[in-house]
């Protein structure tokens, strides 16, 4: 997820199966989130803006999360992905205004997504 030009997915003879290339888009995920979350198929883990003790590295050294929070736990036990954003302070707007400047339409050819929630002290915006 946070190694540039290092995908997976380039060479796999089903490529068109999965999302993603370059290795980019997940890190942008940065500019508004210090400890952007991932729970997936059993794993359940973060990435850190700061740098970490044992390595010196942020962004790319993924730090399991014992207990999964009750505001995605649903969705989780569900069997869904979840990508879990906590916005850093001051973001909150520039997120909203990106948000409702997409297209409802854009959706459509956003095959894996299945849904996108947004919410906010435990209210779904």
């Amino acid at each position: 997820l946070c190694a540039v030009g290092a995908s997976t997915k380039k060479h796999r003879k089903h490529s068109a199966a999965f999302i993603g290339d370059k290795g980019i888009g997940f890190k942008s995920v940065f500019v508004v989130s210090a400890r952007p979350a991932i729970f997936s198929n059993g794993f359940h883990f973060s990435f850190h803006e700061e740098p970490e003790a044992a390595t010196g590295l942020g962004y790319i050294v993924p730090t399991a999360i014992a207990a999964v929070p009750d505001a995605v736990r649903p969705h989780v036990a569900a069997g869904r992905t979840v990508i879990l954003l906590p916005l850093k302070a001051g973001k909150r707007a520039k997120v909203e205004r990106e948000l409702a400047s997409i297209a409802p339409e854009t959706l459509l050819f956003l095959q894996k997504v299945s849904a996108l929630r947004v919410v906010d002290n435990g209210r779904t915006l």
